[in-house]
């Protein structure tokens, strides 16, 4: 035991393991990683690390040839091997997915001369609702060739506008 507290092997991977091994335990109680397939990733590499940081921290302390040590190894590198592939087929199949949603985007955005029919659409929409609005209209910001850009802040409400906005 003391020379494993004096090899500075153990140590260095002591402290490698610490950081990966409490994000691996407060990634997986605190976090909802089971939600989208990027999370499960994360998962999977920060625990298949993990476990390989342990593995080399018990060969290193208690050297090689411990009990049980190449049923350990066969069965931590099976899950090294399986985890990495999963990670590349999940890295290549949301790329995929956003090719492809991309690609549909571009299929489907609109003319120039159709973006310009509703330029003319959100202008003609915007001077019905001035008009509506009569007085009230200095409540909201004008609507430009960009769109629609929102409410302005409001003054607090006289006991005019309130007659106004019940009638």
């Amino acid at each position: 035991m003391i020379d494993i507290l004096g090899n500075p092997i153990f140590w260095g991977y002591f402290l490698t393991l610490v950081p990966f091994l409490l994000f691996t335990l407060f990634y997986g109680f605190k976090s909802p990683w089971t939600t989208n397939a990027a999370g499960r990733g994360l998962m999977i590499l920060s625990t298949t690390l993990s476990v390989l940081l342990v593995q080399t921290l018990v060969t290193v302390a208690l050297g090689s040839g411990w009990y049980g040590q190449d049923v350990v190894r066969v069965i931590v590198l099976v899950g090294a091997f399986t985890s990495g592939w999963y990670l590349l087929h999940t890295l290549l199949s949301l790329q995929w997915r956003g090719r492809r949603l991309l690609d549909s985007k571009k299929k489907n955005q609109a003319a120039p001369e159709h973006r310009d029919h509703q330029a003319a659409h959100r202008r003609n929409v915007a001077a019905r609702v001035a008009a509506r609005l009569g007085a009230r209209s200095s409540r909201y910001k004008q609507l430009d060739d960009a769109g629609w850009t929102g409410r302005a802040k409001q003054k607090p409400l006289q006991e005019a506008d309130r007659k106004d906005d019940l009638a």
